[in-house]
């Protein structure tokens, strides 16, 4: 089975701060995984996480879409990607840029 890992770049920012957030998929097996989908939708509490900007990074291939499917946009909720593709006995990667408006601890 593949594995999913997510990631911060950093462990606190300011209000109004942004950070990267990164989703990392992993492959054991000795063949790549093709038409992988997955979606993330942001947290909302203690305030919206939002995307900070379009920047975004992708090596999984396939189509990063916001999390309803339509382009990529600053103040989106969410990402999702479809019809990637993870190399065999590898990872690929996908990096947004996130923020926050409110401080707090965010379970994502």
């Amino acid at each position: 089975r593949p594995t999913v890992a997510k990631s911060f770049g950093a462990a606190s920012m300011a209000s109004g701060g942004t950070t990267t957030l990164t989703v990392t998929l992993s492959n054991a097996n000795a063949v790549p995984l093709t038409g992988v989908a997955f979606t993330d939708v942001f947290p909302v509490a203690p305030g919206a996480m939002t995307l900070a900007n379009v920047t975004a990074a992708n090596t999984c291939g396939g189509v990063l879409a916001d999390s309803g499917g339509g382009v990529l946009n600053a103040g989106d909720a969410g990402i999702q990607l479809s019809g990637g593709t993870i190399p065999a006995g590898s990872s690929c990667a996908i990096t947004v840029n996130v923020t926050a408006a409110a401080p707090g601890t965010f379970t994502n």
